[in-house]
């Protein structure tokens, strides 16, 4: 996804809502951190140059474990990339 947002819609599958549990949410975090996430059959990865998040007033929003506001939010890429200089190992 190279140039775009990645996206991962949850809550609905084939159109049908889908209930949620405590293990549910625990195996798509596992799938998510072992790269698998695309394969959760009530998950859909989509591209997009830039997202908005609504939901509830004042829900607040996390990022890297900090708190980075509240929403509604936008979420985009910076047109520029960003250069890293990194030593070998």
């Amino acid at each position: 996804m190279d140039g775009n947002v990645g996206v991962i819609p949850v809550g609905q599958s084939n159109g049908q809502p889908v209930l949620f549990g405590p293990l549910v949410r625990l195996r798509q975090l596992a799938a998510l951190a072992c790269g698998l996430i695309r394969f959760d059959p009530d998950v859909r990865v989509e591209a997009a140059d830039w997202v908005r998040v609504e939901g509830g007033a004042n829900t607040p929003v996390q990022v890297d474990g900090e708190m980075l506001c509240a929403l509604p939010v936008e979420i985009s890429l910076h047109p520029q990339r960003l250069q890293l200089i990194l030593p070998m190992v």
